[in-house]
């Protein structure tokens, strides 16, 4: 197992093929949730690259569907 400085597992940086392979799409999010807490759910499964919530530009409220990979 590769570790960083701060203990964490290091990841090598990874091709756009295989970035796309491993996104995963949620939808049906609920409206107030934030993009830390989608994280830490995901954490769970192992560690979490990158997590984005697509907003509303009127309301900033999630529209319910983020990328996260």
């Amino acid at each position: 197992m590769n570790l960083r400085a701060d203990n964490r597992e290091f990841t090598p940086e990874l091709t756009e093929e295989e970035r796309d392979q491993r996104t995963v799409f949620v939808q049906q999010l609920a409206a107030r949730l934030r993009t830390k807490e989608l994280i830490q759910f995901f954490e769970k499964c192992g560690p979490v690259r990158e997590a984005q919530i697509v907003k509303d530009r009127i309301s900033g409220r999630s529209k319910g569907y983020p990328p996260s990979s």
